[in-house]
């Protein structure tokens, strides 16, 4: 990602990276710690990954957060989506 977002014209210094998560919870949790949570962030993930990390989002603080979503693969969605939706009702129910 931060290869394509420097190829469209985004300043380096203006990426934050975060390379040391090994799950969406844990890649807010740090995030949290570097950027302030009240600012607004960009959320660019899968599509059938967006309302979860979202709902993640939420939970770790961030009050603003817009969503970018990827567009999967149309024969890709059914299979991503069934385990992304049990992963989120997970999460809610948490």
């Amino acid at each position: 990602m931060r290869d394509l977002l420097l190829a469209r014209g985004v300043p380096e210094e203006r990426l934050i990276l975060e390379d040391e998560a090994t799950t969406t919870v844990e890649n807010f949790a740090n995030i949290a710690r570097m950027i302030d949570p009240d600012e607004p962030v960009v959320l660019i993930s899968s599509d059938y990954h967006m309302a979860r990390a979202a709902h993640i989002a939420k939970r770790a603080g961030f009050t603003e957060v817009l969503r970018l979503p990827a567009p999967s693969r149309v024969w890709d969605f059914p299979a991503n989506t069934i385990p992304e939706t049990l992963l989120y009702m997970s999460e809610v129910i948490q």
